[in-house]
This record gives C-alpha cells, sequence and structure tokens, in this order.
C-alpha cells in the first residue's frame, strides 16, 4: 500500500471543508471580479492585522535547525504587509485607514493561537500549517483566472509565492 503524507492524510480527512475553503464565495468573487471593493479593502485591513501578529510571533520565535525556515516566513510576512499598503492606495484607503483598522473575532483568534505557541518553534509552525498548505491550493484551484481589477488577480496569484507553501 502506497504511503501518503501528513498533508494529503490532513485534507483527505477534511475533504468537505477543504473543499468550501477553495469554493468560498469571497475567492469565487476574486476570480470573476464580482467581489466587492468595500469587502476585499475589509479583508486587506484583517490581513495586515494577522500578519503584524505573525511577523511578531516569528521574531520571538525560539529557533534551533528552523531558524532559516522562520526568517524566510517572517521576510514573507513583512513583504506581504507592505503589498498590502501598496494594495490600500489602489482601494482607496490611507495610512490612517491601516493603522486604525481593529481585528474581528477571527483574526484576534488566528493571532491568538500565533501567540499561544510562545516563542516554540514547532507549535509556531504547526499553527501555520493551514495556511501553508490551503494558500498554493487556492492558487491553483483559480490560476488563469483573469478578473478586473487587476489588484484581485495579483492577489490570487500571491497564493502561490514560494514563502507560503
Amino acid at each position: 500500500m502506497a504511503s501518503t503524507g501528513f498533508s494529503e492524510e490532513l485534507r483527505a480527512s477534511h475533504a468537505t471543508r477543504w473543499r468550501a475553503l477553495l469554493d468560498h464565495g469571497f475567492l469565487r468573487g476574486l476570480a470573476s471580479g464580482d467581489l466587492p471593493r468595500a469587502c476585499f479593502a475589509f479583508h486587506q485591513l484583517q490581513d495586515r492585522l494577522y500578519l503584524e501578529a505573525l511577523a511578531g510571533a516569528l521574531a520571538l520565535a525560539r529557533a534551533g535547525s528552523e531558524a532559516a525556515l522562520l526568517a524566510e516566513l517572517r521576510a514573507g510576512a513583512l513583504a506581504e504587509q507592505a503589498q498590502i499598503e501598496e494594495r490600500a492606495v489602489a482601494l482607496g484607503l490611507d495610512r490612517a485607514a491601516l493603522l486604525a483598522a481593529t481585528p474581528t473575532e477571527v483574526t484576534r483568534a488566528c493571532g491568538g493561537a500565533l501567540q499561544a505557541a510562545q516563542g516554540a518553534a514547532g507549535e509556531l509552525l504547526a499553527a501555520l500549517l493551514p495556511c501553508q498548505l490551503a494558500y498554493p491550493a487556492i492558487a491553483h484551484r483559480y490560476e488563469g483566472a483573469a478578473p478586473e481589477p487587476a489588484l484581485y488577480r495579483a492577489w490570487l496569484a500571491g497564493c502561490g509565492h514560494p514563502a507560503l507553501g
């Protein structure tokens, strides 16, 4: 019998949820270009808050053999924050709006999961695993989508960024 990897086992055991994630209305709206800009702007504000928490948790992580991976992930989080700030201009958001955003319950919970790792690299990497599996799958699922505005297309393509998967 062929052995399957851990991530394949996770996807198989949660196939219904996995399909629902990949076919979420937000993603379908991005791919078709029908997602209201206000929804995308709200997502970007929340994503920036999450990435801020992620970069902070990665900076505090005690790393041994995982040091290079953690540094790469932190650089990716900081780069994504910069991209969000660039997209904010296209969305009509100014720096004040970015700084005034408050996290939703979901964003607080995700940031809290990162903080719960308390600097333990393995626990932090485990908390990141869902994103590491989902974002490349999203990029693959919507590969070839050519929505307008172009920033939706760029976001979908960016899901497959090597730092994320």
